[in-house]
């Protein structure tokens, strides 16, 4: 008569378990669910708004990626006071970019009528500790920004540690005219 720990070790339960296929198999899981979970958003593949990933824009607005995925504007509209938001963002539009400049140029183009100046100035935010000269926002107040539009707006340009941005255009409302991405050119 064998005790009840020897004829546990005999059993086909725990040969199983004492053999090295739990372990194949452990390791074979591991890397598949490695495999699946580590592709996610890819960060190395930048195939934006054309079947690959996209990233959402934190306040609502219109989301322009810069460059072959360097940072992000985002321009939010106020159409009831006519003002204009502009948020510089990273890459994935997750971390805001602070820079020095006090203002931004732009102009405003409203549908039959003449390109005017815009003049977005730097915002100072004490929540975020965000300071002119320090900052990551930028606002406009003017008529031609009153009502939902259309208009056009080009930002003339951008200097963000990530490269100088020049001519980013973006139409309000979305789809009269812009798909949404940059349309601008690069120099560093």
């Amino acid at each position: 008569m064998t005790n009840g720990l020897a004829a546990r070790a005999e059993s086909p339960i725990c040969r199983e378990v004492n053999s090295k296929q739990p372990l194949a198999f452990a390791i074979t899981l591991a890397g598949a669910l490695l495999a699946i979970f580590s592709t996610g958003c890819g960060r190395s593949s930048h195939d934006h708004g054309h079947g690959g990933h996209a990233h959402a824009a934190p306040h609502g607005g219109v989301l322009v990626e810069l460059g072959a995925h360097q940072a992000n504007l985002e321009f939010v509209h106020d159409a009831s006071v006519g003002a204009l938001d502009v948020y510089l963002l990273d890459a994935h539009a997750e971390n805001f970019v602070r820079i020095s400049a006090p203002s931004l140029a732009a102009s405003v183009s409203v549908a039959g009528g003449a390109t005017q100046p815009l003049l977005l100035r730097a915002v100072a935010n004490p929540a975020t500790g965000e300071t002119v000269g320090d900052t990551s926002q930028f606002r406009a107040e003017a008529e031609t920004l009153k009502g939902p539009g259309p208009f056009e707006v080009l930002l003339s340009s951008v200097t963000l540690p990530a490269g100088t941005f020049n001519g980013v255009r973006v139409a309000f409302p979305v789809g009269s005219g812009h798909d949404g991405h940059a349309h601008e050119g690069h120099a560093h």
